[in-house]
């Protein structure tokens, strides 16, 4: 049974230019040692930033979460076949666990303006 689901579109371009401003400080606040080593160096880096960062405010919506964003605590990952997957520090799963569901399922996507997440949480 469905839950609840988030979806967040975000423009890649806000993201590049906070780069521009405050450089990596920045990006390390927003996304781990993984997802930066996933995305830095490629040539769609932004692109896959944006997308993570979208993904990570989809799970916040889909959880209802209305307080300061910890967006370290939410995580993008692959799974063994390389889909993309949300993983969470164990206070968040805590949290998440106290909305219901009890799975969390991913979809994300970019081009180069855009990037776009769907978040459904599911009570199995």
């Amino acid at each position: 049974m469905i839950v609840s689901c988030g979806v967040y579109i975000f423009e890649n371009r806000r993201l590049k230019q906070a780069h521009e401003r405050y450089g990596d400080k920045l990006l390390r606040k927003i996304f781990t040692e993984d997802e930066l080593a996933y995305a830095l160096g490629t040539a769609h880096c932004m692109e896959r930033l944006g997308a993570r960062f979208a993904a990570k405010c989809a799970c916040f919506q889909a959880m209802a979460w209305d307080r300061w964003r910890p967006y370290k605590e939410i995580y993008v990952v692959k799974d063994a076949l390389g889909a993309p997957r949300i993983n969470m520090s164990e206070p968040m799963w805590t949290f998440f666990r106290q909305t219901g569901a009890t799975s969390v399922h991913l979809s994300i996507t970019h081009i180069k303006e855009c990037s776009l997440a769907q978040v459904i949480t599911e009570k199995i």
